[in-house]
C-alpha cells in the first residue's frame, strides 16, 4: 500500500521523502493517502503529507491498517491514527505535539496478515508480525505494500536506481520488478536481496527519543540562568591550631558543588566540614594543622574557583614558662654555673639567637649557646657580676619571629665604699671620717659598714665600730694625742664583706680650730641696715668649717655684740636693727668641729644712713679666669666715705670695634666678682666696673689693658671603640696593627 519513498520513489514525481499509496507519494501538493507509511499516509515534509495521514496503519499502530502517522494528523503537529507511538493510549499518552490519536491502542504487536514491518505483506510473508524489539510492527512492508523497495507497482522510481551504484543494498539486488509483484506475496529472493534495510523497532525508538531529549535539553539551556560565581575563594593565612574557613557564593540554589584539595576530590578529612547555606558554600576547619595547608578548589557544573590555605607555625614557647621567664629574673651567685633552657615549638628550621644588652652573644671561655630542634640553652660556666643585665632570645622561622625577654641577676659581695675616705675632724681626742656608698652593692642591699684603724708602724687592724647602711660617717674616740693612724671601711651585705676603702695618714693634734678670716667688707648701706661680706680663712683647722659667727660694735665702744646666735654657712650677711646716724664696725670668726676660731680684724667703720653721694671708684679690678667664651673679673669695694655707701655693682663691656658700652648684669651685683659670658673666641673686649647706691653709679674703673678671649688648651683625647678597649684577640705570630683615632 505504500513504500518508504512512494511509487515515485525517493526522487518521485511528487518530490516527497516518505511516499504513500501508488503514485501519491508525499508530494508537496497532492494528497498522500498511503496504506502504511513510516510516518503515515502523508510525508513528513510534503504539502499534503505534512498535513494528514488519513488512512493506513501506524508505524507503531495497533491491529489492522490504522490511520496514524509518526507525528499524527498534521504530520509533525497532530495524529488521527488508530493508535501509535504518540496516539491515544499509546506509550506517551497522546501525540507528540497535536491532538490525541483515535486508533486502538497498540504497543508493538499486530494481527492477521498485518503484522509485517510496515505493510500487509512483508518480507516475512502473511504471518502475524511480532514486535519483540525487532520489527516496527504494522501492516505493510518496510517501504511499500508488497516489497522491501517497491511502491504500487513494486518498483523504486527509475531515478533512484538509474543513478545508484551497484551494491547499494546487496551484491545480488535487482530492480523493483524482480523483487515482487503489485500487491502480491513477496518472492523468495525478496528477503534475501534487502537484508541491510531491516530496522529494529527499539533502535528506531531510541533514535526518536534521543532527538526529542536533545531538543528539550537545548530549550532548557536557553531558558535556565547561566551558572556563575558571585564571590570567589580567597587565600587564607591561619595560625596553627586556630579555626579558619574558605567560602564562595554562586548564583543558583540548585548548584551542588565538589571540593578538591591539591587536585584530589575531598570526601572526608579530619577537622574539615563542608556546609552549604543558601548560595554560600563553605569549607570549615575547626583547628588548622599542617595537613590542612594546600590549594583548594570548588567546582559546580562548568564553574570553579580556587584559593590556598597557608598554615603559619611561628616559633612558640609555653605560656606559663614564658610568663615566668619575663616576670621573674634568673638569679645566681657569683662563681656558680648558670644554665637557661628554653623549649620551643614551630615549623623547622628554627634559628635561635641570644642577645645581651642588644648585642648578640657568641661562645667564649665562659659563655656557650646551644640549640636543637626543640630547645635552646644559654650556659655560663662561672657567673660574674658583669653577666647581670637584660637578655633576649630571638626565635625565627619562615612563619614569624618570637622574642623572649628575660633578666639575669648575679649576686655577690658588695664593691668597696666609694671614696675618697675624708677626715672630717681630727683632734687630740677623736677623729671623724666620711665615705660614700659602694657603686655596686652586689645585687643585695648593704646591711652595714665596718670601720677599722691601724696605728702607723704596726701591722694589725683593729675594729673601732660599725654603722648602719644609712650612715656613711663615723667618729671614734679610740685615738691618742699626737699619734698617726690609718682608717679603712668595708661594706657588708648578705653575700659577704667587701674589700676595704683606706684613708691617708691622719694625725691627732691638740689644736684643731680654724684661723681668723680677713676683715669683712662693707657692700651695702642704708639708714637702718648694713650688708657685709667676707672670705674663708686661710687655715681651716683640723676639720672642715661648718659656719661663721658675726659680731658688731658701735664706734668708740669696747664691747662686741653677736649678730647671729648660730653659725651661718653663707659668707655674706645683711645686718638690721641699726640706729640711723651711728657708726658701726663688724668682725667675723669661723667655726669647725673643734670650736670657734679667732675673730677677724674689725671692718671699716660705716654710718647707718641713706647715701647722700654716689660711691667712689672700685679698686683693684682684675681678670682672674680667661677661657674661649668668658672671662671672670674680681675687684675691691671703694673706700668708705660718709654718706656714700655701696649697694651693688654694675659690669659693662664693649668690643674693640664698638665705642658703646653695654651693661652685662640685669640686677646689681652684690659680690665683688663676676663672670662675663657669651664672648667670641679670640675677640678683644674692654671691661669696666661701677659701684652703685641710692644716689646712682659711682665712677667706673676700667681694666688697664684690653682682654682677649682665647681658647683654653685642650688635651688630646683618644676615640676608641668599646670593643677595642675591652679585648683584642690576636693569633700568636701575627702582626698587630691597631688604628686609634684621636682629637
Amino acid at each position: 500500500m505504500g513504500s518508504h519513498h512512494g511509487q515515485d520513489a525517493m526522487r518521485g514525481r511528487a518530490q516527497g521523502y516518505v511516499g504513500g499509496v501508488g503514485g501519491a507519494g508525499l508530494s508537496s501538493e497532492g494528497g498522500g493517502v498511503g496504506a502504511s507509511a513510516i510516518q503515515g499516509a502523508g510525508s513528513a515534509y510534503g504539502s499534503a503529507g505534512s498535513r494528514a495521514g488519513e488512512s493506513g496503519a501506524s508505524r507503531l499502530g495497533g491491529s489492522g491498517s490504522d490511520l496514524h502517522s509518526v507525528h499524527g494528523k498534521e504530520g509533525v503537529v497532530g495524529a488521527v491514527g488508530m493508535g501509535g507511538e504518540y496516539g491515544l493510549d499509546s506509550r506517551a499518552g497522546k501525540s507528540a505535539y497535536g491532538e490525541a490519536g483515535k486508533g486502538t491502542a497498540s504497543d508493538f504487536r499486530g494481527s492477521e496478515h498485518k503484522g509485517s514491518s510496515h505493510d500487509k505483506e512483508s518480507l516475512s510473508g502473511h504471518g502475524d508480525a511480532r514486535a519483540e524489539g525487532r520489527d516496527l510492527g504494522q501492516s505493510g512492508s518496510l517501504y511499500g505494500k508488497d516489497s522491501a523497495s517497491g511502491g504500487a507497482g513494486g518498483k523504486f522510481h527509475d531515478r533512484l536506481f538509474s543513478e545508484r551504484k551497484p551494491g547499494l543494498f546487496d551484491q545480488s539486488s535487482q530492480g523493483s520488478d524482480q523483487m515482487s509483484a503489485p500487491y502480491g506475496s513477496p518472492s523468495v529472493s525478496q528477503r534475501k536481496q534487502v537484508p541491510s534495510l531491516d530496522i529494529k523497532a527499539s533502535d528506531f525508538l531510541k533514535n526518536t527519543e534521543s532527538t526529542e531529549k536533545r531538543r528539550r535539553h537545548h530549550l532548557d539551556d536557553q531558558t535556565a540562568p547561566r551558572s556563575r560565581v558571585n564571590k570567589h575563594l580567597n587565600d587564607v593565612r591561619v595560625l596553627k591550631g586556630e579555626p579558619t574557613e574558605l567560602s564562595c557564593a554562586v548564583n543558583r540554589h540548585d548548584l551542588t558543588g565538589t571540593w578538591f584539595k591539591d587536585g584530589l576530590k575531598l570526601t572526608s578529612m579530619d577537622g574539615v566540614s563542608l556546609e552549604k547555606e543558601g548560595l554560600v558554600h563553605k569549607l570549615i576547619i575547626s583547628k588548622a594543622e599542617d595537613i590542612h595547608a594546600g590549594k583548594y578548589r570548588f567546582e559546580a557544573g562548568d564553574i570553579k574557583t580556587e584559593a590556598s590555605i597557608f598554615v603559619e607555625d611561628p616559633p612558640q614557647v609555653d605560656e606559663i614558662l614564658l610568663k615566668n621567664l619575663t616576670s621573674v629574673p634568673t638569679v645566681a651567685k657569683a662563681g656558680e654555673k648558670v644554665a637557661i633552657k628554653i623549649p620551643f615549638e614551630g615549623r623547622l628550621p628554627v634559628r635561635a639567637t641570644w642577645l645581651k644588652d642588644k648585642i648578640e652573644l657568641g661562645d667564649d671561655s665562659r659563655i656557650r649557646v646551644d640549640k636543637t630542634d626543640t630547645f635552646t640553652t644559654l650556659s655560663i660556666s662561672s657567673a660574674e657580676r658583669k653577666d647581670c643585665g637584660d637578655y633576649k632570645v630571638r626565635l625565627k622561622n619562615d612563619s614569624g619571629i618570637l622574642d623572649v625577654d628575660l633578666k639575669v641577676e648575679v649576686i655577690d659581695k658588695p664593691q668597696p665604699p666609694a671614696g675618697p675616705l675624708k677626715i672630717v675632724e681630727s683632734s687630740a681626742n677623736d677623729v671623724t671620717i666620711q665615705w660614700n656608698p659602694p657603686k655596686d652593692d652586689g645585687g643585695k642591699p648593704v646591711q652595714s659598714y665596718v670601720i677599722e684603724k691601724q696605728q702607723v708602724g704596726k701591722s694589725d687592724w683593729v675594729a673601732v665600730g660599725e654603722t648602719p647602711r644609712s650612715c656613711t660617717a663615723f667618729t671614734t674616740s679610740k685615738v691618742e694625742q699626737d699619734m698617726s693612724y690609718y682608717f679603712r671601711v668595708r661594706a657588708v651585705n648578705a653575700e659577704g664583706t667587701s674589700d676595704a676603702l683606706e684613708s691617708d695618714e691622719v694625725v691627732t693634734i691638740s689644736k684643731g680650730s680654724p684661723g681668723a678670716p680677713d676683715p669683712p667688707e662693707i657692700i651695702g648701706v642704708s639708714k637702718d641696715t648694713i650688708t657685709i661680706s667676707w672670705k674663708t680663712p686661710r687655715k681651716a683647722g683640723s676639720s672642715r668649717i661648718s659656719g661663721y659667727i658675726v659680731q658688731k660694735r658701735k664706734m668708740g665702744s669696747m664691747t662686741w655684740v653677736p649678730v647671729n646666735s648660730a653659725p651661718i654657712a653663707d659668707k655674706k650677711l645683711k645686718i638690721t636693727d641699726l640706729k640711723k646716724g651711728l657708726q658701726y664696725e663688724f668682725c667675723v670668726a669661723a667655726v669647725n668641729a673643734s670650736g670657734m676660731g679667732d675673730m677677724s680684724a674689725p671692718s671699716q667703720a660705716v654710718f647707718a644712713r641713706d647715701s647722700t653721694t654716689p660711691p667712689g671708684k672700685v679698686r683693684d679690678v682684675k681678670m682672674t679666669i680667661n677661657d674661649k667664651t668668658s672671662v671672670t673679673l674680681t675687684w675691691n669695694a671703694p673706700e668708705a666715705k660718709e654718706g656714700s655707701g655701696v649697694e651693688g655693682y654694675n659690669v659693662e663691656i664693649r668690643s674693640s670695634d664698638n665705642l658703646s658700652w653695654t651693661k652685662c648684669n640685669i640686677f646689681p651685683i652684690e659680690t665683688t666678682t663676676y663672670k662675663v659670658k657669651g664672648l667670641q673666641t679670640k675677640g678683644t673686649y674692654f671691661l669696666r666696673v661701677r659701684a652703685i647706691n641710692d644716689c646712682g653709679p659711682g665712677e667706673a674703673t676700667e681694666l688697664e689693658a684690653c682682654t682677649e678671649a682665647v681658647p683654653s688648651v685642650v688635651s688630646p683625647r683618644f676615640i676608641i671603640d668599646k670593643r677595642v678597649k675591652n679585648f683584642l684577640v690576636i693569633k700568636a705570630g701575627n702582626t698587630i696593627r691597631v688604628n686609634i683615632p684621636y682629637e
